[in-house]
């Protein structure tokens, strides 16, 4: 299998802005909004002194690895949690000293990549935000590795927090519970507080849960932006202080605000059972016009059934549907193409609601060409597009099969794999391209390969003889294809071959060599 770049990689601005934190915000319903207010207003009540103590450290560990792409509340995972992690780094300037360490920002599929962006020192806003946008998401998640490497960030004693992000567990089949007790038993003042922000934040982020336990930190759960802030916000405060898990001011054993967060909500209760309607639009990009074809519209009960699936309700195919619906809890998605976006939204009893979807998306339009020679109605051309992220086998998630050459595909903001497959045997290109919301990226994969036709014949311009086998090696001795026929014909990549052909009961042997852009003929003669 053979790796190459991508021989142009061009970006067209469409006229969208990216979604801010302040639209993002204005997402959330009345309910919710009045919800994280009164949690945040419990987390800031936290009777830690007002002023931090500028000897305390702290290490700041994002998670980059690809699955961070992933949406919540309508933009990329990495972009939320970047912008509040550079919100609390510039509160925190001259009130606590911080390092940033990440995992999983350079290769696409390694567990040793953890990067320290900045050592633990006085913060300074720009070197920081400069260092976070610097970083993309690309692969793994070695969380265990990734609290050891923190805390060697470390110098000297005295109380030290490290604060995590992750999105999901560790794929690199390590422990992180292992890890974080070695950890508290090599540096006992060591303090983790660790947030699991995932919109599905369920049962599976609980493993991790033992990580600030071991520690004597916080263990949260965020499923939206409200709840980033809030639990970030708190773990900084923790931090600045040099303190660990500890009751709220004034209410002795009461929750933590984490636990408050992370309690289910109970049902709204309505005191009427009269209709209310929704109206919808969606966007490609925050600031973007409103869609005006090729969206589809699912609604779905709020509630989950026994077998965990939710119930469709409807689908609607009107660019800008206003649906009348009785009072409740609803899941509604918004689909196009393969770009999609899905919100939980409450329907009041007579009023009429408003909702924009900002999909968070682009468009992607590939090409492929042979020694720079354009491949644009070859059938035997065929494009993949798998996720870049992969699962502990190292298995990527296939997004598209089949795509074709010139055709834009509309998918969610993120980095993809694209696997560039020309003929029935070796001629495989795979190159990485990263979609951006708003805008179209086009690139161009350059095939290094030729069309070889074979035959067999018993003198030279013979005719060719039926009943043969061909067996084309590549040259290290690995079976490349197997063929029958008078006339086989494939497409290979370029190199040099061996030929065993099998006839009549006898082997024959023979070398070739194919270059870009061969259109040749093989005859082999038999001796």
């Amino acid at each position: 299998m053979r790796y190459t770049r991508l021989n142009s990689l061009r970006n067209r601005f469409a006229p969208f802005s990216r979604v801010t934190r302040g639209a993002l915000a204005g997402q959330f319903s009345r309910p919710m909004q009045a919800c994280l207010a009164l949690l945040a207003a419990l987390a800031l009540d936290t009777g830690l002194p007002s002023q931090a103590n500028a000897q305390n450290s702290a290490v700041l560990v994002l998670d980059y690895s690809g699955s961070m792409w992933s949406q919540i509340s309508g933009a990329s995972k990495i972009v939320v949690a970047r912008d509040m992690a550079k919100t609390l780094i510039e509160e925190y300037e001259g009130k606590l000293n911080l390092g940033v360490l990440t995992f999983g920002s350079k290769k696409a599929n390694a567990c040793d990549d953890i990067d320290a962006l900045r050592p633990v020192g006085p913060i300074d806003l720009k070197t920081y935000a400069q260092a976070l946008d610097g970083a993309k998401p690309k692969g793994s998640a070695p969380v265990a590795a990734s609290l050891t490497a923190a805390n060697a960030m470390f110098k000297g004693s005295g109380a030290h927090s490290i604060i995590m992000i992750v999105d999901g567990p560790d794929n690199c089949k390590a422990d992180p519970c292992a890890a974080a007790r070695t950890l508290k038993q090599k540096s006992p003042e060591a303090i983790v507080h660790l947030i699991a922000f995932d919109a599905q934040a369920g049962e599976k982020y609980q493993e991790l849960s033992c990580v600030p336990e071991e520690t004597g930190g916080v263990f949260a759960t965020a499923i939206n932006e409200g709840e980033l802030e809030l639990h970030l916000r708190r773990a900084f405060q923790l931090a600045a202080a040099g303190a660990g898990a500890g009751p709220l001011s004034g209410s002795a054993g009461a929750p933590f605000a984490s636990d408050l967060a992370r309690t289910p909500a109970s049902p709204p209760v309505f005191t009427s059972n009269e209709p209310g309607t929704l109206s919808m639009a969606a966007v490609m990009s925050g600031g973007g016009q409103p869609l005006i074809s090729g969206i589809i519209w699912r609604v779905f009960e709020g509630r989950v059934q026994d077998d965990g699936s939710y119930r469709l309700i409807a689908t609607h195919r009107e660019a800008r549907p206003n649906i009348t619906m009785r009072p409740g809890e609803y899941l509604i998605n918004a689909s196009y193409g393969r770009a999609n976006i899905t919100k939980r939204l409450t329907i009041w009893p007579g009023k009429t609601q408003q909702d924009i979807f900002n999909l968070n998306a682009g468009g992607l339009r590939l090409y492929a060409t042979l020694a720079k020679q354009p491949l644009l109605s070859e059938q035997t051309l065929a494009f993949e597009v798998y996720s870049e992220e992969t699962d502990q086998f190292g298995n990527r998630r296939k997004v598209i099969a089949n795509a074709k050459s010139g055709v834009v595909m509309r998918l969610n903001s993120g980095t993809y794999r694209i696997h560039s497959v020309y003929g029935n045997s070796n001629a495989l290109i795979e190159a990485d391209v990263t979609v951006e919301p708003g805008k179209l990226t086009e690139a161009t994969v350059d095939h290094q390969a030729g069309k070889v036709m074979f035959k067999l014949v018993q003198k030279p311009g013979g005719e060719a003889l039926a009943d043969t086998i061909w067996n084309i090696y590549s040259g290290d001795g690995a079976l490349v294809k197997k063929s029958g026929g008078a006339f086989p014909s494939h497409v290979l990549a370029a190199g040099t071959y061996q030929l065993k052909v099998e006839h009549g009961g006898r082997e024959i042997g023979a070398n070739f060599s194919v270059e870009p852009g061969d259109k040749k003929q093989v005859e082999v003669v038999m001796p």
